[in-house]
């Protein structure tokens, strides 16, 4: 909802939300990048996260930006889910009821189904600079701080496939 008399504010929504009006107003503001459309169409991600609604706006950003998700709840889910199909990136919450973030990774980097994935941890909760090392310490590709408007977790994902792109030719 979008209001001019806001003092700074680009806006404000009422609780209680719905989802799926939370996820319409983000996306107002947001909205996929265009430019990434070719580069990234028919990537598959998988998305791991507990939080329904976080887990519901990744998919929707990520999707409308060209990629084919797949969305596991928690680590354990993940795992299941990862050995079934390929996929072309992961992205994961830090902190997750069964498995967690940290052991998803160190979980994939020691199977021996596709253990060079990209894998970007995402956390409001973990971002010291020791959090970001043991993350790369475990093999996760990239530590990113979440942020309402997806930038940090959208930048590594581009960064992390265009790596994988040019290592593959």
């Amino acid at each position: 909802i979008k209001n001019e008399s806001l003092s700074g504010f680009d806006g404000y929504i009422i609780k209680p939300v719905l989802p799926a009006q939370l996820v319409k107003i983000v996306l107002s503001y947001l909205g996929p990048a265009e430019d990434n459309r070719e580069k990234v169409f028919g990537k598959r991600m998988l998305l791991v996260d507990d939080d329904p609604i976080q887990l519901k706006l990744l998919r929707v950003f990520f999707e409308a930006s060209g990629f084919v998700i797949e969305c596991a709840n928690n680590g354990m889910e993940a795992l299941e889910i990862f050995q079934k199909a390929p996929f072309d990136i992961i992205v994961s919450d830090v902190l997750m009821p069964h498995i967690d973030g940290f052991k998803l990774c160190t979980e994939i980097r020691n199977g021996t189904t596709h253990p060079d994935i990209p894998i970007i941890l995402a956390s409001n909760h973990f971002i010291s600079q020791e959090d970001i090392s043991f993350s790369k310490k475990i093999g996760a590709d990239d530590c990113v701080i979440r942020t309402p408007d997806l930038f940090a977790i959208s930048k590594s994902v581009m960064t992390l496939l265009n790596q994988k792109q040019i290592q593959v030719h």
